[in-house]
Order: structure tokens, then C-alpha cells, then sequence
């Protein structure tokens, strides 16, 4: 296996299960090669590309937004939620 310059790719240890990971801010068209052989036969299938979009918005920490002050029962529990998605 081989990846280009964008990108790292691993065969797993069970085998059969490639694990393609994108260059940090890497975007567009990345991709790896590979070579697969039939173990019960020995054909080979000679070398494989495979193509990898990575649409990659870069990661920011979550921020909490401002809490507006509110009056509050001393001993009171008061819940702050904050989220955040991996969609732009």
C-alpha cells in the first residue's frame, strides 16, 4: 500500500481492512494505492487506486456562549448545555 503525500494508510491487523487518514488541512482530491492478491489462487490484481475526497473544515473548540445574568437560589442547581456538530 501506499498513499500520496496528502494522507497516511494502514492495513489493520485483522487483515482485510484499510484505514485511510487525510493530512491535517487537507483538502480535495487525495487517494492511495494498493496491490491485492488471492491467497487460495496467488492471482494478483496488479495495482489498485483508490480516490478520496476529503472536504476537511478545520477543527475549533467549542466555545460557550455569554450567560445572561440571572438571579439564581442560593443551593439551587442551575445546567449550562453546551453543543457542538462536525457539520459546517
Amino acid at each position: 500500500m501506499a498513499a500520496d503525500t496528502n494522507g497516511a494508510v494502514a492495513l489493520l491487523a485483522e487483515g482485510h481492512t484499510v484505514r485511510f487518514t487525510a493530512a491535517t488541512n487537507c483538502t480535495g482530491l487525495t487517494g492511495f494505492t494498493f496491490n491485492a492478491a488471492d491467497a487460495l489462487t496467488g492471482l494478483t490484481l496488479g495495482t489498485t487506486g483508490v480516490g478520496v475526497l476529503v472536504t476537511n473544515v478545520p477543527h475549533t473548540p467549542p466555545t460557550l456562549a455569554p450567560v445572561l445574568d440571572r438571579a439564581v437560589i442560593p443551593g439551587a442547581a442551575i445546567t449550562l448545555t453546551n453543543y457542538t456538530t462536525d457539520s459546517p
